[in-house]
């Protein structure tokens, strides 16, 4: 019989209900699945998921109280959602519990954000500067792998692509509602249509099902809000550019597929820490060098509530100015032979980055780490503490020296 495992994603936005969404699609011939979220992630997941998988709504902790309501589970993977750790802690269950994060690099310097020990796996998305934080991921199992991104075949460099890509995300979280950013999202969708007009290129607009209310669509702009993680990787492997508020998932999406990215500024936390790496890498933003100040800034002293507050504070400002910067950084992008030099610098750079994460597979990595069927809870807790790490320069020399056929193994210590 298949393992029962359990996936629980963080109310944030799309990024972590996407994680979950293609974690169900490559896990589902292996395990009986079941998913978990809240709020505006969960109908994003009930909206994708594939039919025969339930997706349970509300906080984990009220859906799943007790040790007897996760009797039925082999295992269950938390996507980037700490309190669900915690919850998991306090009930004697995190032995039997894999973290998927995707926020290291912010969570090591965020008060409140901290992993609790003992898991039995714990999956670092690569980023720039994880590598170096992997000794505070306290597990059985460690692994640094490649993006958790929706399986695509290889960019064509003969395909055709067209039009321009704005991708949103989910924009709204617990601590950020749909009526506290609609209007600044309203003027920020629309300096990327007027940017886009000079270009004469089509747009098409996703990330949340609230885009619609916007009353934007119409000729060469399609507003498609809510898509599903596979239309919006087909999307973005399709367009000409991807205009992007710096969620991390939709850029790594752009540069596995060789799209050119353009960035808008950040909403929230996580994509602070995102825009100051990814524009430092040499990908292209649209904020001047006194705004982009501005948000270096703001590391300093502010927990990522404050962080979001300010991120938003700054949007509200700066989304009026944005039409001429954003026209400029496309035409630089859209230009052909002779004129290609800006655009080919863009790809390179943006090569460079993806081609120094992990090649690990992350669903490899997921794979290896299932249960058997019936390996449930005991009636005590189950502690593992430590961690060995893989990570994508050891993973050879480990599997030599220890002769591990799978990735991300390591012993626990203790």
């Amino acid at each position: 019989m298949k393992p029962r495992v359990l996936i629980v994603a963080a109310p944030f936005g799309f990024g972590p209900a996407a994680k979950a969404l293609i974690l169900a699609h490559g896990l589902r011939d292996l395990a009986d699945l079941t998913l978990c979220a809240d709020r505006e992630a969960w109908a994003f997941i009930d909206r994708h998921k594939p039919a025969t998988v339930e997706c349970r709504q509300g906080t984990f902790a009220h859906c799943f109280a007790d040790r007897a309501s996760l009797q039925g589970f082999d295992q269950v993977i938390s996507v980037n959602h700490v309190p669900a750790l915690v919850h998991l802690q306090a009930l004697g269950l995190i032995g039997r519990t894999v973290f998927v994060d995707s926020l290291l690099a912010w969570r090591e310097p965020t008060v409140g954000t901290a992993v609790p020990p003992g898991l039995r796996g714990y999956l670092v998305q690569d980023y720039p500067g994880a590598s170096g934080l992997l000794d505070r991921t306290l597990a059985a199992q460690v692994a640094l792998t490649a993006p958790l991104l929706w399986p695509l075949p290889p960019p064509d460099p003969l395909a055709a692509r067209r039009g321009v890509v704005l991708d949103l995300g989910g924009i709204t979280s617990p601590l950020v509602s749909w009526a506290q950013v609609c209007g600044s999202v309203f003027v920020l969708v629309k300096a990327v249509i007027d940017a886009a007009a000079t270009q004469d290129v089509a747009l098409t607009v996703i990330g949340s099902a609230h885009l619609g209310d916007l009353g934007l669509g119409g000729g060469p702009v399609t507003v498609l809000g809510d898509t599903s993680p596979e239309r919006a990787a087909q999307l973005i492997a399709g367009a000409s550019t991807l205009i992007t508020t710096p969620g991390i998932g939709a850029v790594f999406e752009a540069l596995s597929q060789d799209t050119p990215v353009i960035l808008l500024p950040p909403m929230n936390s996580t994509q602070l820490l995102h825009h100051q790496v990814l524009t430092g890498a040499g990908l292209h933003g649209v904020l001047s060098s006194a705004q982009q100040s501005r948000l270096t800034a703001l590391f300093g002293g502010l927990d990522w509530r404050r962080q979001t507050q300010q991120c938003l504070a700054l949007l509200r400002e700066t989304g009026p100015q944005l039409a001429s910067p954003l026209a400029q950084r496309l035409s630089e992008v859209l230009a052909g032979p002779p004129d290609a030099a800006g655009r080919d610098a863009l790809l390179q750079d943006q090569r460079t980055l993806f081609a120094g994460l992990s090649p690990v597979q992350p669903l490899d990595v997921i794979r290896g780490w299932l249960p058997a069927h019936g390996a449930r809870w005991s009636a005590a807790a189950e502690p593992i503490r430590g961690g060995g790490v893989c990570t994508c320069a050891s993973r050879a020399a480990r599997a030599r020296s220890q002769g591990a056929s799978g990735c991300g193994e390591g012993p626990a210590e203790g």
